[in-house]
């Protein structure tokens, strides 16, 4: 609102001290900027209309805020709170996708605000929460990570039995080592050096072996102790490692198993948890110790093996309990029908009938006592002899149809214009109806004894969806490609017909249905159905009504024209995708075919193509 004392100092300035009509002109603008009518605020409604116009401009983001605001203006009204809540999803992907494009342009803390506008707007946006982690840790490259305080351990905790005791770090520098002895002083010797105390298996058979080893860090060299050996480590305690024939009756025997129980945080049915079931039993089956089984009822998977058995489990249940993929398709079904009639011109009678009829007889008396006179008449349709000899125009009656005018113009237009969106997760069939179910007569009976017969007559009937019917299953891809296998159908009652005594509806139908990939976004055309009926009538006088000029005159000249058209519309938008890092596709170190035993350290990551490409020709 203008701010009167400014306005004053500004009216005020541009006037002469001395000017005799100050005070007047003063008053004046003061009672006007008074009288002004204040600035409206913007109504529910307005805000409503706006968003309509910007959904028209495929502005998601203005026209969300505008529906936003219509919804806070009247909560009470469902169409505000039925469109803020659907363009909600797609107001969120829009955000997210802006901060990608922030992202590219190198601003990471602009691109985190546009993340966080997304997953404040939808907070089921899965994809908002994987881009918002990794432009954290974009922005936080080079600084320290703030360590994170453990949390205290209830006292149920506290009662649980201890896991598996891990052996104390080895040293981080590296060894030259070069012995030719035996095992057991080999041992002693890394041990000395490590501060770890080592015991032997009794079984234990001497051996004179090799070890030439050069700046090499300790872990690596413990793994070539065993592997030239032939014998396993496990510990007993921090400090302490118990040494024997590595075998597979003395790992049996020594080696520490250990129970776990891994709860998946994805599972939306019984087929899930079977699949990873079938993953671990696979891949782990080949060892009798290994035992595992899925408890449906809690999501969960207990396992009980080796520790390192147990961390590749682990591994395998993080990659592969990941959310599903999900996608919402905008369908659009447009239906548009057209019907013009034209009736113009003039029909004449086009039909005559004659008739023989009698003519009418007439007789009069008179009296002269009673003053009185009388006269009646008669006719009569049959002829007699006297009546067909003596025949005349009087005895012929003529009759003739009717002329009529026609000067009719009709034309029809209708547009229909369905638009429902389904959300599916990736494998899963949605089903989407909208319209009505009809019965339908499947069948009738009638009850017979041997005594009595009934008359009543029961008839089965079925019903059938009639409308828009939507059956589709997706499968979605990591590179954001949708595989869509759908059927859509589009069906109304066109009329009734009377079939044994009962009346049946006559069911008119659009279905299309077909597999297609798509790409995020894209808007196919999955088909577009085209009638056009074109009539063409004359009725009239038999030659003059085929003059091109005076046809009008002697005929009625009727031209209609209806066009229908029926076109279906799908857009995918993923809205959610399997959280896949770089971690889920690296290579792990698993040990041989026979033991399982897991490196220490980062994992090795896949090479490169460049690594593994043969080197180009010398010229």
């Amino acid at each position: 609102m203008t701010n009167p004392n400014r306005s004053r100092y500004v009216f005020e300035s541009m006037l002469p001290l001395d000017s005799p009509r100050k005070s007047l002109w003063l008053c004046v603008f003061i009672v006007l900027l008074l009288n002004a009518e204040p600035a409206r605020p913007t109504s529910a409604k307005d805000y409503f209309r706006q968003g309509q116009k910007a959904e028209t401009r495929n502005d998601v983001i203005a026209a969300f805020t505008a529906y936003e605001h219509a919804h806070q203006s009247a909560p009470e009204d469902m169409r505000y709170l039925a469109s803020f809540n659907r363009l909600r999803p797609f107001a969120s992907m829009a955000y997210l996708k802006e901060g990608e494009e922030r992202e590219k342009e190198g601003d990471i803390q602009g691109a985190m605000v546009r993340v966080l506008h997304a997953i404040a707007v939808d907070e089921t946006n899965e994809m908002a929460t994987v881009v918002l982690e990794r432009l954290k840790r974009e922005s936080l490259a080079g600084k320290p990570i703030p360590a994170v305080s453990p949390a205290r351990m209830s006292p149920e905790d506290e009662r649980r039995p201890s896991g598996p005791v891990p052996m104390k770090p080895l040293q981080p520098d590296s060894i030259t080592l070069h012995m030719v002895e035996d095992v057991r002083a080999v041992y002693q010797a890394f041990g000395k050096i490590n501060g770890l105390n080592v015991l032997f298996d009794p079984e234990l058979p001497p051996r004179r072996i090799s070890v030439d080893l050069v700046n090499e860090n300790m872990q690596d060299a413990l793994r070539v102790i065993q592997r030239i050996s032939q014998t396993f480590v496990s510990p007993v305690t921090a400090h302490t490692i118990f040494v024997a024939a590595d075998t597979k009756a003395k790992r049996t025997e020594y080696e520490t198993q250990a129970l776990q129980t891994f709860y998946l945080a994805n599972v939306s049915q019984q087929n899930d948890l079977n699949e990873v079931l079938t993953a671990i039993r696979n891949l782990f089956g080949g060892d009798s110790s290994f035992k595992v089984f899925g408890v449906p009822s809690q999501n969960a998977i207990t396992v009980r093996g080796t520790p390192d058995q147990l961390y590749l489990t682990k591994l395998m249940i993080d990659d592969l309990d990941k959310p599903h993929a999900e996608v919402v398709f905008d369908v659009s079904i447009l239906q548009v029908s057209r019907d013009k009639l034209r009736n113009m011109g003039i029909t004449l009678p086009s039909s005559i009938s004659l008739g023989l009829q009698t003519t009418s007889s007439s007789s009069s008396s008179s009296s002269s006592s009673s003053s009185s006179s009388s006269s009646s008449s008669s006719s009569s349709s049959n002829l007699s002899l006297n009546d067909v000899a003596h025949l005349n125009a009087s005895n012929v009656s003529v009759t003739i149809g009717q002329a009529t005018l026609n000067m009719l113009l009709s034309d029809s237009d209708t547009r229909i214009l369905q638009n429902p969106k389904m959300r599916a997760s990736d494998g899963q069939k949605a089903t989407l109806k909208i319209g009505s179910r009809i019965p339908v007569a499947t069948g009738s009976y009638s009850s017979t004894t041997s005594t009595t017969t009934s008359s009543l007559v029961n008839t089965q009937y079925q019903y059938i969806d009639v409308g828009v019917n939507v059956d589709m299953q997706p499968t979605i891809h990591s590179n954001h490609d949708v595989t869509v296998k759908m059927k859509i159908e589009v069906s109304s009652e066109t009329g009734t017909s009377d079939i044994g005594g009962i009346s049946e509806p006559i069911i008119g139908q659009k279905t299309i249905e077909q597999t297609v990939r798509l790409t995020e976004g894209e808007v196919n055309l999955m088909g577009g159905i085209l009638e056009k009926d074109d009539t063409r009538s004359v009725s009239g006088t038999p030659g003059l009504g085929e003059i091109p000029l005076l046809k009008y005159l002697f005929s009625s000249q009727k031209h209609e024209v209806v066009n229908s058209e029926v076109v279906f519309a799908i857009t995918p938008r993923i809205i959610r995708m399997p959280q896949v890092g770089n971690g889920s596709t690296s290579i792990v170190d698993t040990g041989t075919s026979q033991t399982i035993e897991i490196r220490p350290g980062a994992p090795a990551t896949a090479p490169s193509p460049e690594a593994v490409s043969p080197a180009p020709p010398q010229e």
